[in-house]
């Protein structure tokens, strides 16, 4: 399978929710991008049940009384993701109780999986709000080419340099060159026109 078919459905989905992607939530404030949706409303009354339930992984329905656009966004987000087919216990972990981290390295592994069992072979990989880099990292040790993770966090993007420059030689982790640059990446391929 080429890579082009699935990145290119994930990029139109994104390309109607890029200011929820891009809206990180810092403050106890309603951001702009929910309260313009109305998902506040919904979202405000989850009990912490409900809250621990979706954070575990369970999509919001209509029989959830979630708003129609936030259930089809999540119908389009698993459409748009079937190709990385089902990992065991990905999902099912909650981010609550410590759990995080544990579930992103096996979201990380199951990722790396799936581009390197459909044989794509990129020059390089970029990882666009790569965070700390741990999926950077993978991929390019996994694929043998270099990458770059994009991370707006300026402070993220240096934490990240310096983990991959500490874990350069671990024999997980013998990656091509990995950099980490900080900068706003939505502005950045803006600019670049086509």
């Amino acid at each position: 399978m080429s890579p082009h078919a699935p990145l290119a459905a994930v990029a139109r989905v994104l390309a109607d929710v890029r200011d929820v992607v891009e809206g990180r939530v810092t403050t106890p404030d309603v951001p702009a991008w929910c309260a313009r949706r109305g998902w506040d409303g919904w979202l405000l009354g989850l009990d912490d049940d409900q809250l621990e339930r979706h954070e575990a992984g369970a999509w919001p329905t209509a029989a959830d009384g979630a708003p129609p656009d936030l259930v089809a966004l999540g119908a389009e987000v698993r459409d748009v993701t079937a190709w990385l087919g089902e990992a065991d216990g990905v999902d099912g972990d909650p981010i609550a109780g410590g759990h995080a981290h544990q579930r992103k390295d096996r979201q990380v592994e199951a990722l790396v999986a799936r581009v390197t069992a459909a044989g794509w072979s990129p020059a390089r990989v970029v990882d666009w709000g790569s965070g700390l880099g741990r999926l950077t990292r993978a991929l390019s040790a996994a694929l043998g080419v270099p990458a770059v993770g994009l991370e707006q966090d300026v402070g993220r993007a240096a934490r990240a340099q310096a983990i991959a420059e500490e874990r350069r030689d671990a024999p997980e982790e013998r990656a091509a060159a990995v950099t980490f640059v900080a900068g706003d990446a939505a502005r950045a391929l803006d600019n670049a026109g086509p």
